[in-house]
């Protein structure tokens, strides 16, 4: 084996390279052992050259001069090793490889060290955004191949795919493309020259013209949602499945979402159009996926998030889940260079916001946790610390929680200096969720409310535009 490489910038830019090559071949090759074994094999040998570059670091001398030159400043190096290490899922085969575990070791050490230096908000940050990264890359990579992504990327691509697929009979592309067709290329052929998806493809490409922009011409963005609107709610009364197939969903929901800011008028009918497409997994898979519309699902479909959270619960073996929003600690008794931070934990789980500097009354951003519960006998626990102690903490039985979103309470902090914190807490049983959960545009589960009533419902409820009424003479 060579000698560990020199700690330097460039030399771990150049291993995170590799290892996210690796990571990606991971992903991308869930559905054949011998190329997973393979990359996971590639993975591990960069993870273990990236260990053994901290390591002789840590060895060669006290003076951690060089840590900092390499892994400090934005903390976004480190943080990316950490992010891989803690996203990327190996086989049973590779997951207690000591390579890996060994390398997390150093990753915290090396943490430790940055943070006694002054970095503990860097750190937080950059680990929050790779975390973030990963996950979308991971995420990409086990449902769909590059190859299909590229080819799904213009609806024109895709409806030419489509109509291939039914005169070839290839059972595989019509798969790819998510057309939602079990039995023959008819219905892939269908679908391609239906007047829904024709709808859809032609403002598609009205948004694309506007750079999927709404801000930039505002009155023809209006128009174009006007015609996105309609076309919505024509393809749910009639097929479904050409909402599935429509693409780039990321970037059409992006244009609904500026043109709601540009446009705060007509933002109750836009919420409504995202409700719609949220009742449909292929697009709340996108919402969920993407960093740059973090929120969205929540904000706009709070009653799809929830079940969404609380079936994702279930299947990691959870009784269901449970839904947090630390918002702000009001009243902290005065202390000398306050930093309050929220503790979050139930379980073995732990969340902890961000530290609020020089503040006895830190407002905070982090937005909803979602954390499983494998016992209704849980308790949520809450505590407002900083490095020089407690100012209390709370405790919530898990079962006592409101079953939505939206009951923002203020709880008296307990056995400490003294204050208050204001939190949004949910829990919902997973047996709750699964009797109402919609799926896919073809998929509508024995026992459960039908997806069709459910659209149909919600796109009586969009609203169409009135005429201004005349001015009277």
């Amino acid at each position: 084996m060579p000698p560990p490489q020199a700690l330097t910038g460039e030399a771990v830019d150049q291993v995170l390279v590799k290892l996210d090559e690796a990571a990606d071949r991971v992903g991308e090759f869930g559905d054949s052992m011998v190329k997973v074994r393979r990359a996971e094999f590639d993975l591990l040998a960069q993870i273990e050259v990236i260990r053994d570059m901290m390591e002789r670091s840590f060895r060669s001398t006290t003076d951690h001069g060089a840590l900092k030159e390499t892994f400090g400043g934005d903390c976004e190096r480190i943080s990316h090793v950490r992010a891989i290490l803690e996203n990327v899922e190996l086989s049973d085969m590779n997951k207690g490889d000591q390579r890996w575990n060994t390398c997390l070791s150093m990753v915290q050490t090396v943490e430790k060290v940055l943070a006694d230096m002054g970095l503990s908000r860097e750190l937080r940050k950059a680990q929050r955004r790779f975390t973030e990264r990963v996950k979308k890359r991971q995420s990409t990579r086990k449902s769909i191949r590059a190859s299909q992504i590229l080819k799904a990327i213009d609806p024109e691509i895709l409806a030419k795919s489509a109509a291939a697929a039914a005169q070839s009979g290839d059972q595989s592309l019509k798969d790819k493309k998510d057309v939602g067709s079990d039995d023959s290329g008819d219905e892939a052929a269908t679908l391609a020259n239906s007047q829904e998806f024709a709808a859809l493809r032609k403002v598609i490409n009205e948004m694309k013209a506007l750079e999927f922009d709404a801000s930039k011409k505002e009155k023809e963005a209006g128009a174009t949602f006007g015609n996105f609107n309609r076309a919505v709610r024509d393809a749910v009364k009639s097929s479904p499945q050409s909402l599935d197939a429509a693409e780039p969903k990321d970037k059409v929901l992006k244009f609904l979402q500026s043109y709601m800011e540009s446009a705060p008028k007509m933002s109750a009918r836009v919420v409504s159009v995202f409700k719609l497409l949220f009742e449909l997994e292929s697009w709340a898979n996108v919402a969920d996926d993407d960093p740059d519309l973090e929120g969205l699902l929540r904000e706009t479909a709070p009653e799809a998030f929830m079940r969404r959270s609380t079936l994702g619960a279930k299947a990691r073996g959870a009784v269901g889940a449970l839904l947090v929003n630390v918002i702000a600690a009001h009243g902290l008794a005065r202390r000398e260079d306050a930093d309050p931070r929220v503790k979050v934990s139930v379980g073995d789980q732990e969340r902890e916001t961000e530290t609020e500097f020089d503040t006895l009354s830190p407002r905070y951003t982090e937005g909803i946790w979602v954390m499983d519960v494998f016992s209704e006998d849980a308790l949520l626990e809450l505590e407002v610390l900083d490095d020089a102690g407690s100012w209390g903490h709370i405790e919530i039985p898990v079962n006592t929680a409101p079953g939505n979103l939206g009951q923002k309470r203020i709880h008296s902090l307990e056995h400490g200096d003294g204050g208050t914190l204001e939190i949004d807490v949910a829990f919902t049983k997973a047996d709750e969720a699964s009797s109402v959960t919609p799926t896919s545009a073809n998929d509508a589960p024995v026992k459960r409310v039908s997806r069709a009533w459910a659209l149909e419902k919600n796109a009586t409820q969009i609203p169409t535009k009135r005429k201004a009424p005349k001015p009277k003479t």
